[in-house]
């Protein structure tokens, strides 16, 4: 694992601001086992940065498939 790996942690109140979806949104989303990925430690949750990143990368369409990158 790199430093990297270690990167501080989002929490759900960031990430909610972060993407425009509220807290209750990210929950239901984590009960639905759908929705970007998360860390559980305890009874806390967190985002990775990385993570997000990748999964808006991943859920970015483009009209006609064309990829803007």
């Amino acid at each position: 694992m790199t430093d990297q790996d270690f990167q501080r942690l989002l929490t759900v109140s960031e990430v909610a601001e972060l993407t425009g979806l509220t807290e209750n949104a990210l929950k239901g989303q984590r009960q639905r086992g759908i929705g970007l990925p998360y860390v559980k430690i305890g009874h806390f949750v967190r985002y990775r940065r990385d993570h997000i990143a990748r999964f808006f990368n991943d859920n970015t369409f483009y009209p006609n498939g064309e990829d803007n990158d």
